[in-house]
């Protein structure tokens, strides 16, 4: 077995010691080399580039997407720089830029990862407000204070900008650049504007105030014909915006109108589907004619859809059935009204006027992509029942108890009350048509029957109402377009009112002098309702309890009943639901108005329209 030697010597650890050091250093310069190589390799980077941009602009973003690099240079410099149609194969970004720029006064410097492009004409010596690769930190306030949170804040003529957080305070990094550096501030509200950075001395914080911008817009008045200025309007007018009117479930424009327009009294004589109110601007002291007010949609005057004398027109009840003017009109499509309340109306549509006018506007469209837009709107009304607090109505048992204490006290009733119930049977036993047995009997019957007059008469309904529109446009044309369905159902006896609308709106700009509008309303109503002298409500509130509706075999329950307004003593066989089945009111309308109108900017103190 071989034994291993050792050998001792002084100088052993002396030389070790060396070995590391010269190791470490191979190391270390063997690292920097690789560093530099590397650094060079990513400042080098090559790739294959088409250059069949359009714009300057768009070349340096689709160079943002290939590399790393970001970009610092003024908008309004490279406007003037057309690109070439170009391959680059294995190119460099320096190559594609000493092609862009060619025959241009840009030239572009690379500073760490940052592209700078600049004229190349050496600008003049300028003081420079911020060091190079500087952070400028600072807080934006209102003149009251407050920190705005939000702000928009940019380094003039470029991209590069950030938001303040909710303190109101901002920090952005610049690269390297020579003279002022102004930054820009926008925020909704307030007003614009460049503040030229100064560092502040002790440390404190670059505080930025932004002032409010106060934005007035004169506040008009549509008449029909014209956009007057309030300020320059000397007559009695009121206007509201539809959105500040509008009420769901209500179907109409005119019964959204109550409570809502000084001086104008809105009454309604029936709570039924689709009647319309009676609308009064300037009183009602008229003794004769009509005293309903003008409507005007549009600058267009419409009419009532049917013509009737002004004594048949100021009946309550007969103008409440047939509608009025604005029936087919969509409150979804409108966008205002104004009402004029005085005399002065009489200039612009003559005596028609003496009763007030009511403008309506309809929504136009507006500049931006095309917004759709559904709304629906569902109501349900609920019939009356016995069960109400505010419905307090005597049961059979109670109705005929009041027969028989009547009776007792020898109660002569009219020759021509409809003897049915407790009274009909009386006159029959007096007549030897029943006996004795036989009428206790059926008043027996009478005391159980109990019939629900509110259930067979009123229902409870669903109303609904559904409108589809879609604007939008450009600056040289806008559009506005809807479609709608309104299903208004009564409580009573299958009363409905039932409306299509379609509207369209364009307006456009055919000339710098010239511009044009274009506007369609078109609709389809029909009603269908009882007649008059039925009166299904009046009926189930005052109507016995105690008197049936059907008989034993399910069919309907006859009994004798005078003609109204008759002197005869002639009765005939009466029962409600048969003459609800057999009568009513049917009504159908049609409408479709075309306006065009053409506006001439003929001076700036000149216009005309036709």
């Amino acid at each position: 077995m071989e034994k291993s030697k050792e050998f001792h010597d002084g100088r052993m650890p002396v030389f070790r010691e060396k070995l590391k050091r010269a190791r470490l250093a191979f190391v270390l310069v063997v690292g920097l080399v690789m560093c530099g190589q590397m650094k060079g390799l990513a400042q080098e980077k090559r790739f294959d580039f088409t250059m069949n941009q359009q714009t300057a602009e768009e070349v340096i973003e689709a160079l943002k997407q290939l590399t790393n690099y970001r970009f610092l240079y003024n908008h309004e410099e490279l406007e003037n720089v057309v690109p070439q149609k170009k391959r680059f194969a294995n190119a460099s970004v320096g190559e594609i830029l000493d092609v862009l720029l060619a025959g241009s006064n840009l030239s572009y410097t690379i500073e760490d990862n940052v592209i700078i492009i600049s004229p190349k004409v050496a600008r003049p010596a300028v003081r420079t407000a911020v060091a190079r690769d500087t952070t400028i930190e600072g807080v934006v306030r209102d003149a009251g204070g407050t920190p705005l949170p939000g702000v928009t804040v940019l380094l003039k003529g470029t991209t590069m900008g950030v938001s303040t957080d909710a303190e109101g305070r901002f920090k952005l990094t610049l690269p390297a650049l020579k003279g002022d550096i102004v930054l820009s501030f926008s925020f909704v509200g307030m007003q614009s504007q460049e503040v030229a950075y100064r560092k502040p001395a002790d440390g404190k914080d670059w505080v930025v105030v932004m002032q409010e911008e106060d934005t007035e817009l004169g506040e008009v008045v549509i008449t029909g014909y014209s956009v007057t200025n309030r300020s320059k309007s000397p007559s009695a007018i009121t206007s509201k915006k539809m959105e500040d009117l509008y009420i769901p479930g209500v179907t109409s424009l005119d019964k959204m109108l109550e409570g809502q327009i000084p001086d104008l009294m809105v009454m309604s004589n029936s709570g039924e589907a689709g009647v319309a109110p009676r609308i009064r601007i300037r009183g009602t002291s008229t003794l004769i004619g009509n005293r309903e007010p003008l409507w005007v949609v549009d600058g267009v005057i419409v009419q009532d859809p049917v013509q009737i004398s002004p004594d048949e027109l100021n009946d309550p009840d007969y103008i409440n059935r047939i509608g009025n003017a604005i029936a087919g009109i969509n409150p979804q499509d409108i966008e205002r009204i104004d009402v004029l309340k005085d005399a002065a109306a009489t200039a612009l549509y003559g005596t028609r006027a003496a009763n007030g006018v009511i403008v309506v506007t309809t929504k136009k469209g507006h500049i931006g992509k095309p917004i759709i837009t559904y709304n629906a709107t569902v109501t349900l009304r609920r019939r009356p029942r016995y069960t109400d607090n505010n419905i307090n109505l005597m049961t059979s048992a109670e109705r005929i108890q009041f027969s028989r204490d009547m009776e007792a006290a020898h109660y002569e009733y009219d020759d021509d009350m409809s003897m049915v119930g407790y009274e009909g049977l009386m006159q029959q036993l007096y007549k030897g048509n029943l006996t004795y047995a036989q009428f206790e009997t059926e008043v027996r019957k009478l005391e159980e029957m109990n019939t629900d007059w509110f259930d067979i008469l009123t229902d409870d309904t669903f109303s609904h109402q559904h409108t589809l529109s879609i604007t939008g446009g450009s600056e040289e044309g806008q559009y506005y377009a809807s479609i709608g369905y309104t299903r208004d159902n009564d409580v009573i006896w299958k009363d409905n009112n039932e409306r299509y609308t379609a509207v369209l709106n364009l307006d456009a700009n055919l000339a710098p002098w010239l511009r044009s509008s274009l506007n369609l309303n078109a609709s389809i109503t029909s009603r269908d309702y009882y007649q008059d002298e039925l009166a299904p409500m009046d009926y189930a509130y005052k109507t016995s309890r105690a008197i049936p509706a059907y008989d034993d075999n399910g069919e309907y329950h006859y009994y004798k009943k005078k003609p109204t307004n008759s002197n005869d003593y002639l009765y005939f066989n009466y029962n409600l639901i048969n003459e609800l089945e057999n009568s009513s009111h049917e009504q159908e309308g049609q409408s479709v108005t075309a306006t065009v109108n053409l506006q001439f900017d003929i001076r700036d103190w000149l216009n005309a329209e036709a």
